[in-house]
């Protein structure tokens, strides 16, 4: 049961360090693109 739990929270923290610098990625084209429209 922890085992499980622990495993979970594993791949939750790998998939936050995953996903973390593609939202960022994306977050920085869109405001990039907002400023160049202006």
């Amino acid at each position: 049961m922890l085992d499980a739990l622990m495993q979970n929270l594993g791949l939750s923290a790998f998939s936050l360090k995953g996903f973390g610098p593609l939202l960022l990625e994306g977050t920085w084209m869109t405001v990039k693109l907002a400023v160049l429209s202006l």
